[in-house]
């Protein structure tokens, strides 16, 4: 029996050797869809995954990846040979010591990216197609609250694609430095980004020679602000914005978050520590050779269970509005904001006559320490093309306010040519006030004001 199964087997031996004439036989070609592949095309069969290092450059990996589920694997720095699309079924996973340098060339990553902090996008190229970045994937923070990560910041926000994504910070500080330039100093922000921070972990902080830590971009001076939305749906959830506060670092214009153009806007369980300006501005732009300021609307605004804390009151407001609709403002805690030459906590103050200002709910806040002319202000006196209405005052708590008013409305003069332009539907109600100024004054205002007041 032995020797009848060695001769089958010398007799099929012999038969694939001469299966094709004129060719010489390998062993390999008994398995042939294995053998020739490569240890990575070979784990992507297997495993769908593949190692960058196995191919002469990136581009040649992803080709070989097609069109199914696979991870690639860069472990090592992978140079662009070329612009480079990576479709969403690959998953990059970046390894330590791994690093995509993209030598000018464009890559758009539609896929998820794993990866410990660290950069791993080098080159003066453009990334982009993103649904989640870290700003320490283009640079390492390396002394935090020193170490200037504003152009690491603004990169992960560039990178994320069209339909929007998430710019995750982590528990640390992330320091933005200025050189007194409005057009220069903070990151712009774009439509369809959510900013999250690790609760108040995650500390960005501005330097006394930054305009702004957040921004829209500045645009060319309208007429008519409803044609300045240019920014939509933008959240920040958990971060904590801060600013150094002594006496000298006084100033009017340089504030933490500054959004002229934007409907949709979320600010929830933020902390917002020692600015010196405006902790918030919304609703104001400036042209884009820095010397018209015009109004810019802002829209569909939630401001949430947020906290407001001037320190040492030598500043603005903590929330000034010049232009907007649809704006709630609840649930926050006020403190030690504004000096006694500023308005107030909250500033409602249109300039021009272009501004609209409508659907206002300031509700259930708590303010402390306050300083300004009143906790709540509401002014104005310019002359509007369309007067402002739905501003509601309700359910707040008023403790040791410093001003001379919980809140103050100032309306323009009360002559009947001027009467169609006074302010309509204001209502202060339900407020609680423990110890400290008057309650209310209206100037200039329609008497019909005190009626709405139940204080």
């Amino acid at each position: 029996m032995k020797r009848l199964t060695i001769s089958c087997l010398c007799l099929a031996f012999h038969a694939l050797v001469h299966a094709v004439p004129g060719k010489s036989f390998r062993f390999k070609d008994l398995n042939k869809h294995t053998d020739v592949l490569t240890k990575s095309e070979k784990h992507l069969r297997i495993f769908n995954r593949i190692n960058s290092a196995d191919f002469p450059s990136l581009n040649s990996a992803v080709n070989i990846a097609g069109s199914a589920a696979a991870a690639l694997i860069i472990d090592r720095k992978q140079i662009l040979k070329a612009d480079l699309i990576i479709p969403a079924n690959i998953t990059l996973i970046v390894k330590d010591g791994g690093c995509i340098d993209n030598a000018g060339h464009t890559i758009i990553i539609n896929g998820t990216i794993v990866a410990n902090p660290g950069p791993i996008f080098l080159g003066e190229g453009f990334v982009s197609g993103l649904s989640k970045a870290s700003p320490e994937w283009w640079q390492r923070n390396k002394v935090p609250g020193v170490t200037d990560m504003k152009l690491a910041i603004q990169s992960a926000v560039n990178s994320l694609s069209q339909k929007g994504g998430e710019v995750v910070f982590r528990k640390t500080i992330y320091y933005i430095k200025g050189i007194n330039s409005r057009r220069l100093d903070g990151v712009q922000i774009k439509s369809n980004i959510t900013f999250r921070g690790v609760g108040f972990g995650t500390e960005i902080r501005q330097s006394v020679d930054c305009y702004n830590l957040f921004f829209t971009q500045y645009g060319k001076p309208i007429t008519d602000p409803n044609q300045s939305i240019q920014v939509k749906n933008v959240k920040f959830y958990g971060i904590r914005f801060t600013q150094p506060v002594t006496p000298a670092q006084w100033a009017s214009e340089k504030h933490l978050l500054n959004f002229g153009s934007i409907t949709g806007l979320t600010v929830k369980n933020c902390y917002f520590t020692g600015f010196c300006s405006d902790a918030m501005q919304l609703g104001f732009n400036l042209s884009d050779d820095l010397r018209v300021v015009y109004p810019a609307i802002v829209r569909n605004i939630v401001i949430s269970q947020n906290v407001f804390d001037g320190i040492n009151k030598n500043n603005r407001n903590a929330i000034s509005i010049i232009c907007g609709q649809s704006i709630t403002i609840s649930h926050n805690k006020f403190k030690n904001t504004t000096r006694n030459d500023m308005p107030g906590a909250i500033d409602i103050e249109p300039e021009g006559s272009w501004p609209v200002i409508s659907d206002v709910s300031i509700e259930d806040n708590s303010f402390e320490n306050i300083g300004g002319h009143g906790a709540v202000l509401l002014i104005f006196t310019a002359v509007l093309k369309k007067a402002p209405s739905n501003i509601k005052v309700t359910g707040n708590t008023f403790n040791g306010i410093t001003a001379p008013y919980y809140y103050r409305l100032i309306g323009p003069p009360d002559e009947p040519k001027l009467s169609s332009y006074s302010p309509e539907n204001i209502v202060f109600k339900g407020n609680t006030h423990i110890k400290g100024s008057k309650m209310l004054t209206l100037e200039g205002a329609k008497k019909s004001y005190e009626s709405k007041r139940s204080d």
